[in-house]
Order: structure tokens, then C-alpha cells, then sequence
């Protein structure tokens, strides 16, 4: 869903606590955000949730029946369970620390919560286009160092090869 319904689930005076990994500056940096934050009651849980999805996406695993995201549960009372797990937002991924859900009259809503996300992944388009300029330079690394061990023949032979080639297609190199 969308950051007004996130919202939605907490009480009034809510509050929510996101640890980002210190070494997680590219994320930080993606999301702006510090090491820690904190978001307090609707106005700011709403804009702390929209940003979140804005930089990771909407796509959310947690809260499963069975599995890796497959919540622990505390019942404290018959009005308050905490919850805790793996979670993860798009392309970052951590753990739930603790949730609590309150009941207010028939209502279950979240008192308070506590995230940190431990792993991110950007997405696949920025990593590949990395690899490729990664890749790219080790290849022309061992250009140099064939033509430096060559003398600089290498390059006079293919110089050579492409006039041959360039040639017998009626053009001059």
C-alpha cells in the first residue's frame, strides 16, 4: 500500500526507530538517510513510509506464514503482542527488531517499532553497468600488458591486418 495507510496502523503517538548498517553509505546516501532515525506520531510515520518506498520500492516480504520471513511472536497480554523478524524492502533487507501491537477498543495497532536494515543490493541496471566498467578495465589492462611485452608489435600487426582487410574491400586505410 501507500504511506497513509502504513500509517494508518499505528496509535497516535506512535514512534518508529530505522538503524541503517554504518556500512551501508550507499544506501544512506540513496535514502538520504543518517545511521539513525526516528519518526514520531501520523504526520511524520506517513512521510517516513512514503520516502522509504519511494527509495526501495513497494515490494515487501516479512510477515509470512512459514519461512525465512516468518515472524516471531510474543503475546504479553491480551492486549499487547510484540513481533520481530526478517524483513525487507526492496532492495535492502534486515530485521524487525520489534513491533508492538496494542489493542485500542476492537482495533490492534502498533505502539512502537524498531527496524534495522543490515543488507542492500542496488538495483540490478547501476550493478551491471559497474561490472561492465570493472570488466572493461581489466581488459584493456591486459591490452597494455600484451603490447608492452610485444614490443608494440601487436598493434603494427593489427595495424597491418585492418589495411589487408580494408584493402580487399577497395577502401585505403
Amino acid at each position: 500500500g501507500d504511506a497513509s495507510g502504513c500509517s494508518k496502523v499505528y496509535t497516535d503517538d506512535a514512534s518508529l526507530y530505522l538503524s541503517v548498517k554504518p556500512d551501508l553509505s550507499e544506501l544512506q546516501k540513496a535514502g538520504s538517510w543518517k545511521e539513525t532515525q526516528v519518526a514520531r506520531g501520523h504526520q511524520e510515520l506517513e512521510s517516513f513510509w512514503g520516502h522509504l518506498v519511494e527509495v526501495l520500492g513497494k515490494s515487501y516480504e516479512g510477515d509470512a506464514n512459514e519461512g525465512a520471513f516468518a515472524p516471531r511472536k510474543f503475546v504479553v497480554n491480551d492486549d499487547t503482542v510484540i513481533v520481530s523478524g526478517k524483513v525487507a524492502f526492496g532492495a535492502a533487507s534486515g530485521e524487525r527488531r520489534s513491533q508492538t501491537w496494542t489493542r485500542e477498543g476492537s482495533e490492534w495497532k502498533i505502539s512502537n517499532e524498531m527496524l534495522d536494515l543490515e543488507d542492500y543490493q542496488p538495483p540490478k541496471k547501476e550493478a551491471e553497468a559497474a561490472a561492465a566498467v570493472k570488466e572493461a578495465g581489466k581488459i584493456a589492462e591486459e591490452a597494455v600488458k600484451v603490447e608492452e611485452a610485444s614490443g608494440g608489435s601487436v598493434a603494427k600487426e593489427a595495424e597491418a591486418i585492418g589495411k589487408g582487410l580494408l584493402g580487399g574491400l577497395g577502401k585505403e586505410a
